[in-house]
């Protein structure tokens, strides 16, 4: 066999997590060699976090709120291989992977009824499970034991809060002329299912779904009309007898959101086809614009899950919040894994940043089995003979010292971790470089490229894995484009938004500022930062130096409106700092109008923060305090979130069958066989679907097999 040498463009999870596969395998550098290309100083992609040790607090600086769900199987399978070949001493910093993620049980939905915003809490329940643990392999269920667990669910929240309906079930059900024999088939009286109202169809729903056949292509359509019939009929009971009093009665509209969600996803499935065919099909359609079909509520479309789905993908058409488009298939596909197969906790937040928990690990594997990276490239062209990558361009933003690998980790107390900024002294045009304070991962940076690198099919490399993230695609493969029909497709039909982000210190606890509860995560909160989450975890892992240290750190994201029609030229030199303005501008807006749900004992009268509790030097008062918090915007091409609208699902570009021979794609753009969303577990899947196309390695992967797809 003639050894091929792999170039890897791109340092994101999806890259590294590809390189991590390839390497599982004994003796892999007999086979092929590894390069990984990546711009700037850091990996990650928009997991890549900074630290700038030159500060007295070592803080650790993010592109967003990154949460982990307990239904992310490949991508904590990874990390917990990773931290296995990591083999860090017992006393080290996250030494494993237990150490490396904590617990996230309680989530905040937020209601705004009539101009006035209500916490809408959720404690989910605890299991004994790890996510990823190898002695407990677990993935996706077929699709009819998530229907059956539905029902449950169901069934579950009528009898909680059978006190409370049985006040209004005064309704007789009209009998339709197979109800005898369906009463003998499931073993119930007829008189009781004629006379006990809606709870006599819940009993029915519930024992007819136990009884039928494992594979619904064993069904019949009769009984799937059943089904139906039964389904529908308790909706609309639901609806006669609740639904004229959701406007005053908080419980009661909440529990009837809940129901009618489960009853008309239920009734969507049947109809649909989706036990037969899967999710796929459904992707047709924006999930407001599916449930609609299906004659869900308004107060049920519209209700605070559904705007905490949209925000939490950042499902808004150029940033746009009057554009919402998520397309139904992923969105449903992905909430049903969630909510039914998540293990341990179903959230999960890392202990430190993004980039110490998960990237440096994977970094540092990587290096040990004789990975090779090259920082500082920025891929500008791959061109393209016929079917083949034939050349790919590069530019060379600096040198390293002496022709050595540069060095990107730095150690506090123990712990490896990435810089907020390049370690110039590495670098032969460092002074050059730290006096220009060019950012060299911007698309807008004022700084001349040192050089340009060609790699020749052949010579320099065999085979591309490409990782760049999908914004930044297009202006790289034109070849690819002009030559294949559906990279054109592709690339015409995805699209992406801005996005922006904001981590606050505090002085006072939890309880200081609020919170008499568990540690929040909010979603569907206020614009223009809807999400909020605390990541107090965070604290222990950066050195506060002086009197004044923070108890608890906030984290959130949201959209940012694009205000541009097309991408300012890389002249445009300004264009970063306006941005960056103009999510400083909405977040001291929303800080002075929004905090008092969030931190309402440390929220003045006139409805603005109290600055004073947000942690900063001695001399700094109020508003100013701002100043010394963090915040940014995600502008450049690559940083641009990729969306899931309705009707792409099916243009994006599988990752081992590209169109061209010696092409692989990885990331959250390319085809998922599961749900297709910007997520850690996509990026990770779309890794092994390459790895193991390359050498077998997983030889299984969590999803693949199940009936859940067309």
């Amino acid at each position: 066999m003639t050894k091929k040498h792999y170039v890897v463009l791109g340092g994101g999870i999806a890259a590294l997590g590809a390189a991590f596969e390839m390497t599982q395998a004994d003796n892999w550098q007999d086979n092929y060699d590894i390069t990984i290309y990546s711009l700037g100083w850091r990996l990650g992609g928009k997991g890549a976090t900074g630290r700038d040790h030159s500060m007295d607090s070592s803080r650790v600086f993010e592109h967003g709120l990154h949460i982990w769900f307990g239904c992310y199987t490949n991508a904590f399978r990874l990390m917990w291989d990773c931290y296995e070949a990591l083999d860090r001493p017992k006393d080290a910093p996250l030494a494993t992977i237990q150490q490396a993620f904590d617990p996230q049980n309680f989530a905040v939905y937020t209601e705004n009824i009539n101009g006035q915003w209500l916490p809408w809490y959720f404690d989910f329940p605890t299991n004994k499970y790890f996510p990823g643990d190898p002695t407990n392999p677990s993935g996706t269920l077929p699709i009819w034991v998530y229907f059956q667990m539905g029902i449950q669910w169901l069934v579950h929240h009528f009898r909680k809060h059978e006190d409370i309906l049985k006040q209004f079930d005064t309704q007789q059900v009209d009998k339709p002329h197979w109800w005898e024999s369906l009463a003998n088939r499931i073993a119930h009286p007829v008189e009781s299912l004629a006379e006990r109202g809606v709870f006599a169809l819940i009993d029915a729903l519930e024992k007819l779904v136990g009884m039928l056949h494992a594979e619904p292509e064993q069904h019949t359509a009769h009984d799937h009309n059943i089904l139906q019939w039964l389904l529908s009929e308790i909706k609309s009971w639901l609806d006669k007898v609740l639904g004229h009093l959701l406007d005053n009665h908080t419980d009661i509209r909440r529990l009837f959101i809940l129901v009618d969600l489960g009853l008309t996803t239920a009734i969507g499935f049947l109809k649909d086809g989706v036990l037969i065919h899967g999710f796929n099909p459904l992707d047709q359609y924006d999930l407001r614009e599916w449930y609609k079909r299906h004659h869900a509520s308004p107060f049920t479309y519209n209700s605070a899950i559904i705007n905490a789905m949209y925000d939490s993908f950042f499902a808004y058409d150029q940033g746009d919040r009057n554009k919402p488009d998520f397309a139904a298939g992923s969105a449903l596909s992905s909430t049903i894994q969630l909510m039914f197969t998540y293990k341990g906790s179903v959230m999960w937040k890392m202990r430190a940043g993004t980039g110490d928990t998960v990237v440096a690990p994977i970094y540092q594997v990587l290096k040990k089995r004789g990975v090779n990276f090259k920082f500082f490239h920025r891929v500008t062209k791959l061109e393209v003979d016929g079917d083949t990558i034939s050349k790919i361009h590069l530019s060379r933003q600096v040198d390293v010292k002496d022709d050595r690998e540069y060095e990107p980790l730095v150690d506090l107390d123990g712990l490896p971790t990435w810089t907020l900024k390049p370690d110039y002294d590495q670098l032969v045009q460092g002074e050059e470089l730290r006096a220009s304070g060019a950012n060299l991962e911007s698309r807008w940076a004022k700084w001349e490229d040192v050089g340009t690198d060609t790699l020749v099919v052949g010579d320099d490399f065999d085979e591309v894995i490409l990782g760049i993230s999908y914004g930044a695609l297009p202006a790289l493969c034109q070849d690819l484009i002009n030559s294949n029909d559906e990279w054109k497709a592709a690339m015409k039909s995805l699209s992406t938004v801005q996005t922006q982000a904001v981590q606050l210190w505090f002085q006072p606890d939890l309880t200081g500022l609020g919170w008499e509860e568990d540690p929040p995560m909010l979603s569907g909160y206020a614009k223009d930062f809807s999400s909020w989450a605390d990541f107090s975890q965070i604290i222990e892992w950066e050195h506060w130096n002086g009197d004044i240290k923070p108890q608890t750190a906030f984290y959130s994201s949201d959209v940012l409106l694009d205000d541009h029609e097309h991408y300012p030229p890389p002249g445009d030199y300004d264009f970063p700092a306006e941005q960056k303005g103009r999510v400083e501008e909405q977040a001291l807006q929303w800080l002075r109008s929004q905090p008092d749900l969030l931190w309402p004992k440390a929220t003045l009268d006139d409805g603005q923060l109290d600055w004073s509790t947000l942690v900063a030097p001695e001399d700094v008062k109020d508003i100013q305090r701002f100043q010394s918090q963090y915040w940014r915007a995600n502008i450049d091409p690559s940083e641009r979130y990729v969306l899931s609208p309705s009707g792409t699902n099916n243009i994006r570009i599988r990752p081992a069958d590209t169109g061209f021979t010696n092409l692989y794609c990885v990331g959250t753009w390319t085809y998922n066989w599961w749900y297709n969303l910007s997520a850690m577990e996509i990026a990770v899947t779309s890794g092994m679907q390459v790895s193991r196309a390359i050498c077998g390695i997983p030889k299984d992967i969590a999803g693949e097999h199940d009936k859940t797809v067309s």
